[in-house]
C-alpha cells in the first residue's frame, strides 16, 4: 500500500537507531537557531516583512516568550482575548454562571455589519451576538451583547424547534449578513437596526421554504453553501447582489438568487432568477406556469457532460471568483476535476446563462497528487475543500486533506498546458519549523493535518494556516515555502482557559504583525501578535 497520509517522521535508514536519529535532528535544529542568532547582528530586524541580503532570505520566526506567554522584549502577550468564553456564557445564559462549569458553548462567525462590529452565532443557546471591537481598550474587552435570542428566532421563523442551524453566511452590501437556516429552510438577512451602533440587530426573512419551493419548482431542496457571484450598484437608488446557492441534494441544479437593497429605505428583497430547460432565463416578475420545466443557473447535466460522470458533487469546495472576470472556479469531488464556469450576460449585464468547461485535464490532479505522495502508484481519494487566491497573481492554492499536499492552480495557463502543479508536498508540511520548543520538547510525531486558510496575507508574503489536527497556527512563507509554527494550543489556552482542542474558524491579518482569530472551541475572539527574528535560509538566485 502506498503512503497516502503522513502520521510521523519517516523512519531512519540503515543502522541508525531512532534515538540516535532524533538526537541528530535535535542538534541540527539547535545549530540552525544558533546560526540565525549569529547572523542577526549583520541584518536588519524583521517586522513581519521579508528582506534579503547577499542571497540570504529572512523568513519569519516568532520570538520566544516566557512561561506566562509574554514577550520579555516588549512586555506584550502573544495572544490577547477581545472576548472570551466567560463573557459569552454571561451573555447567552447568565443564570448558569458558576452553576455548570462544564458548559461549553460553540461560537461561529456570521459576518460584519460595520468596520468594527462582528456578528456571531452561539450554537448551544441559539443566540446571535454582536461585538464592537472599537469599544475595547487595553483594560477592557469587547464583550458581546445578545441581540437575537432563541425566543426571537422561534417567533420569527414561526417554529417550535428548540435549536437553529444557520449556515452559508455572506456579508453583502458591506454591512448586511446573508444566511440560510437549514432546519426551517429559509433565507434571512441581518443588519443594524438604524444608524445607532448600540441598537440591536434586525433579522428578517427573505424567503421561507414555501416561497423558495414555488420559485425553484422543487419540493426537496437544501442549501449547504452560498457564494457571492457579483455585487453591483444598479442605479442611484438600488444595490444588487447575485448569490449562487449550491444545493446539498445530490445532482440538483445550482440556483441563482438576486438580492436587491433600496439605498434610500434600506429594504431588502430577493428573487430567484430561474431558467427553462434550454437555459433561457424567465423574465423577472413574470408568472411561471406550474407546468414549466424550471432549472437552476448551473445545470448538473451540463457538468455530467463535461466530467463524463453520472454523479456530480460540487458542494464540498468553496468556489473561487476569478478577479476582474466573470468566471468562477469549482471543484467536482467525485471525479477530482476542477471546472471553470463562465457567466454569460446580455448587453444590460443581466445574467442569461452559464458555460462550464473542464479546467484541469482528466487525471491531471491525480497525477500531481501522486508526485507529492511517494510510493503511491495508484489513484488516491482526495478531499479538497479549502483554497486561497494569491494576491496579485493568477494562482490559487488548494489543500488536499487526504494526502496533505498543497496544489497550485494557474488559471492564466492556456488549454493544453499544465494548469495544476504541486506547490508543496506532505513532507514539507510535516517538517514545519518550531523554534519555540526547548531542548527536551522537540516533537517528531504529528496528527493528521486539517488546514484552514486565513483571509489574507500577513506582511508581504506569509500565509497563515490553522492546522486543527495539531492545534497549531502556522505561517507558510510564499517565497521559501517554509512552514513555521506561530501559535500552539497552549498559547490559546492562556486566554480561553480551555486546554484541549482549538478550532480557529476565522483568521484575518489586520497589520503586518497582528491577526484576529475566532477560536470556536474555546469561544474566544483573540488578537495574535507576531514578532519576528531573522532566520537565514539560503535560496538560489535563479
Amino acid at each position: 500500500m502506498g503512503l497516502s497520509k503522513i502520521h510521523s517522521l519517516p523512519s531512519p535508514r540503515g543502522d541508525l537507531s531512532k534515538m540516535r536519529f532524533q538526537e541528530m535532528v535535535k542538534h541540527l535544529s539547535l545549530a540552525l537557531l544558533a546560526v540565525s542568532l549569529l547572523l542577526n547582528g549583520g541584518c536588519d530586524q524583521g517586522d513581519g516583512k521579508n528582506s534579503s541580503s547577499a542571497g540570504v532570505f529572512l523568513a519569519p520566526v516568532p520570538l520566544a516568550v516566557n512561561e506566562a506567554g509574554v514577550n520579555p522584549q516588549t512586555g506584550e502577550s502573544r495572544v490577547d482575548a477581545e472576548f472570551d468564553r466567560d463573557s459569552v456564557l454571561r451573555t447567552v445564559n447568565p443564570n448558569q454562571i458558576g452553576v455548570n462549569p462544564d458548559a461549553n458553548p460553540r461560537t461561529v462567525l456570521m459576518g460584519q455589519v460595520s468596520d468594527t462590529e462582528f456578528v456571531f452565532f452561539e450554537e448551544e443557546s441559539s443566540t446571535i451576538l454582536k461585538a464592537d471591537l472599537d469599544k475595547a481598550t487595553p483594560l477592557t474587552s469587547a464583550d458581546p451583547s445578545a441581540t437575537v435570542t432563541r425566543q426571537d428566532l422561534a417567533q420569527l421563523f414561526a417554529t417550535a424547534k428548540a435549536s437553529f442551524s444557520p449556515n452559508s453566511f455572506l456579508t453583502i452590501f458591506d454591512n448586511v449578513i446573508f444566511g440560510y437556516e437549514t432546519n426551517v429552510r429559509s433565507l434571512f438577512v441581518i443588519q443594524n437596526d438604524g444608524p445607532d451602533p448600540d441598537q440591536k440587530l434586525d433579522i428578517s426573512i427573505l424567503a421561507d421554504a414555501q416561497s423558495i419551493s414555488q420559485q425553484i419548482r422543487l419540493q426537496a431542496f437544501n442549501f449547504n453553501r452560498a457564494h457571492l457571484l457579483n455585487e453591483v450598484i444598479n442605479n442611484a437608488t438600488e444595490r444588487v447582489a447575485e448569490i449562487l446557492l449550491i444545493s446539498s441534494v445530490p445532482d440538483q441544479d445550482v440556483q441563482l438568487l438576486v438580492v436587491r437593497q433600496d439605498k434610500i429605505t434600506g429594504d431588502i428583497t430577493a428573487r430567484f432568477r430561474v431558467f427553462d430547460a434550454n437555459g433561457v432565463p424567465w423574465p423577472d416578475n413574470t408568472p411561471i406556469s406550474p407546468l414549466a420545466d424550471v432549472l437552476g443557473f448551473l445545470r448538473m447535466d451540463t457538468v455530467r457532460t463535461v466530467t463524463d460522470n453520472l454523479f456530480v458533487d460540487i458542494t464540498q469546495f468553496k468556489p473561487q471568483n476569478i478577479p476582474g472576470e466573470q468566471r468562477v472556479l469549482f471543484y467536482e469531488d467525485s471525479t477530482s476535476n476542477f471546472l471553470m464556469l463562465d457567466v454569460v450576460r446580455d448587453n444590460t449585464s443581466k445574467v442569461i446563462g452559464s458555460i462550464v468547461n473542464l479546467f484541469s485535464q482528466q487525471g491531471e490532479v491525480q497525477f500531481t497528487i501522486r508526485q507529492g505522495t511517494p510510493g503511491d502508484g495508484s489513484d488516491v481519494d482526495l478531499l479538497i475543500e479549502h483554497s486561497f487566491h494569491l494576491p496579485g497573481t493568477t494562482e490559487i492554492l488548494a489543500f488536499d486533506e487526504n494526502t496533505n499536499n498543497m496544489l497550485k492552480l494557474d488559471y492564466n495557463q492556456p488549454e493544453g498546458f499544465r494548469r495544476v502543479t504541486l506547490y508543496a508536498n506532505a513532507n514539507d508540511l510535516f517538517l514545519r519549523r518550531d523554534h519555540q520548543v526547548t531542548d527536551d520538547d522537540i516533537e517528531f510525531g504529528l496528527n493528521e493535518p486539517e488546514i484552514t486558510f486565513s483571509e489574507g496575507i500577513l506582511g508581504d508574503d506569509n500565509l497563515l494556516l490553522f492546522d486543527r489536527g495539531n492545534d497549531q497556527l502556522i505561517s507558510l512563507n510564499l517565497t521559501t515555502q517554509l512552514y513555521v509554527v506561530v501559535i500552539k494550543q497552549a498559547d490559546l489556552a492562556e486566554v480561553t482557559g480551555l486546554p484541549g482542542i482549538s478550532d480557529l474558524t476565522f483568521i484575518r491579518p489586520v497589520t503586518d504583525s497582528e491577526a484576529l482569530a475566532l477560536d470556536s472551541e474555546g469561544n474566544a475572539l483573540v488578537r495574535i501578535r507576531m514578532d519576528y527574528a531573522v532566520f537565514p535560509v539560503f535560496v538560489s538566485n535563479t
